[in-house]
């Protein structure tokens, strides 16, 4: 079964307390080697103006986190396939107190299963800001979906890095494990998964 579809029959809702980013397993790399998210500019597609300015109270800087830890609509919407999947299991009210944050919503009212007024995201936003840094003082977990498309040894590469950086990680070598958090595993617990194939 696809995350896709285990998503579609499974959506977690959280307190507000946490908030979920997430990405590309290259992407999150370079993420934990900088110690830094960057913010997106809301000006960059010359279409997308008026309509991303609005999303972000007409801020010119944004940083979209996921209201759920199901990355439904991140896997819906954007590039990424339904392999390499990272999600950073952020502190809300870390992030609150340094930016101004809002509801976003997307609707996505042709889909049965969804509400046409679901908010989606909550999105950060500022005018000058441009990068998020010291993410260890707000990432509580990295979730790691692992997949064949990279070594193992590249995983558990990433996952000292992480742990260095003063940051947890949880592996996961499911795609139902992944979508609801469960029997995920430590960086050791993964290590001596591997080394037991």
């Amino acid at each position: 079964m696809s995350i896709l579809s285990i998503l579609e029959n499974y959506m977690i809702t959280e307190s507000l307390g946490i908030v979920y980013h997430a990405t590309d397993l290259e992407s999150a790399v370079n993420i934990v080697r900088t110690g830094c998210f960057y913010m997106s500019n809301s000006d960059r597609l010359p279409g997308d103006i008026s309509t991303e300015r609005e999303l972000s109270n007409n801020k010119k800087y944004y940083f979209s986190t996921m209201r759920s830890s199901s990355p439904f609509l991140f896997l819906r919407g954007q590039h990424i396939a339904e392999d390499n999947i990272v999600t950073f299991e952020l502190d809300y009210d870390y992030l609150r107190r340094k930016f101004k944050s809002y509801a976003v919503n997307y609707g996505y009212e042709d889909m049965d299963d969804w509400s046409e007024d679901m908010e989606s995201e909550e999105r950060f936003v500022s005018d000058t800001v441009k990068k998020i840094c010291d993410i260890e003082n707000f990432v509580n977990v990295i979730h790691i979906y692992t997949s064949d498309d990279y070594d193992e040894e590249y995983y558990i590469d990433f996952g000292k890095m992480i742990e260095q950086s003063n940051m947890k990680v949880l592996f996961y070598i499911t795609t139902q494990s992944y979508v609801v958090r469960k029997k995920g595993m430590t960086l050791d617990e993964y290590t001596s998964y591997v080394n037991e194939e």
